[in-house]
């Protein structure tokens, strides 16, 4: 049985954000649906301050506005018989930026898409490969689950290699995740992960080759299950 939904996300720190901050706000992330299940996700948010897409650019007293927007699509599966989704997404960002660079003003205005994200989580244990019924079963008496994640985001976003800000990244960057969810009660569950990015080199930066280090990251969330298709977390 194929199951479409249609969800509606606010995402908090946006998707490029996240390359600098490893902030990648993703509560039951390893929660498993049934096998066949498709989810078609949007998401929007408005950000204003002192931030910028990629923290290492250096620009002094920045101030950004700037509107994000993502679509997305995942498809969940069963490899090697285990709850298994797959996700693809692509933002995209209006706005601008200004402030001082290198003891001038500096100002930055973009309308462009951003860097195209693929993410396969796989359940390691706790969720074999489900159907709706089996899944009906789990909803009713959740087990503790482990799960593992790799995203990957391609440099396909807009890049102007003579612009200091820029949408896309012009760079490969890779997350690896292993995260898990215990059972406090059957309605409050307790997800912890570790996570870390890799970054590859932008050979193009208009201030000489960027490189990064990697990312390491430490989440917490405490998610309640409110009624089938409602939790806060």
């Amino acid at each position: 049985m194929v199951i479409l939904r249609i969800g509606l996300a606010c995402l908090l720190c946006s998707l490029w954000t996240s390359q600098s901050f490893a902030q990648d706000l993703t509560p039951r992330l390893f929660w498993p649906t049934p096998k066949g299940t498709k989810v078609l996700i949007t998401g929007y948010a408005y950000t204003r301050g002192d931030v910028l897409f990629d923290q290492s650019v250096p620009i002094e007293d920045a101030d950004s506005s700037f509107n994000t927007g993502v679509l997305g699509y995942t498809q969940t599966l069963g490899l090697w018989g285990r709850t298994s989704n797959v996700l693809v997404e692509l933002p995209y960002a209006q706005g601008s930026t200004q402030g001082q660079l290198q003891g001038e003003f500096a100002r930055r205005d973009f309308s462009a898409v951003g860097d195209l994200g693929l993410t396969l989580n796989v359940n390691l244990r706790g969720a074999p490969s489900m159907t709706v019924e089996d899944f009906q079963a789990f909803r009713a008496n959740p087990k503790p689950l482990i799960g593992v994640s790799l995203k990957v985001l391609a440099p396909t976003g807009h890049y102007n290699s003579n612009k200091v800000v820029n949408v896309g990244f012009n760079r490969w960057a890779a997350r690896f995740k292993l995260g898990g969810i215990m059972l406090i009660n059957p309605k409050l569950l307790l997800e912890l992960s570790a996570s870390a990015w890799w970054y590859g080199d932008d050979d193009d930066y208009l201030l000489g080759k960027k490189e990064q280090d990697p990312v390491y990251a430490l989440d917490a969330n405490l998610i309640k299950r409110i009624r089938p298709g409602l939790w806060a977390s």
